[in-house]
């Protein structure tokens, strides 16, 4: 579901798959080709077995339909889950995005509530 949030429309959905190159999840709301869309996706894996990780990407839609919308990545970043939000890697205004998407992995479990700071 696409909601606006601070000027920003913000969504949910499921993975499907993903690659080194595209994601492909679940959308209540179709999206359509062309749209920049920077995504927040709970990572299964953990840093050092205790913190949480997001992969954080920017990317464009090439594909909606069916429920399921794919994108291409065009730049990503792994960050701690609890970690506040900022820019990816100074962007071009042209290839900021129209819309964030919290995307949930499909498999695994995530841990809530860690300590993450070093020891």
């Amino acid at each position: 579901m696409m909601t606006k949030r601070g000027g920003e429309e913000t969504g949910v959905g499921k993975t499907v798959n993903i690659s080194s190159s595209g994601v492909l999840f679940t959308s209540e709301q179709p999206l359509l080709p062309g749209r920049r869309l920077e995504l927040s996706v709970s990572w299964p894996a953990q840093l050092d077995n205790k913190c949480p990780l997001k992969l954080v990407a920017r990317g464009k839609v090439v594909r909606s339909e069916a429920g399921k919308v794919a994108i291409e990545i065009q730049q990503y970043e792994f960050r701690t889950a609890g970690s506040a939000a900022h820019p990816l890697r100074q962007m071009r205004a042209d290839t900021a995005p129209d819309a964030i998407m919290n995307i949930d992995a499909a498999a695994g479990s995530r841990a809530r509530g860690r300590d993450c700071r070093p020891a």
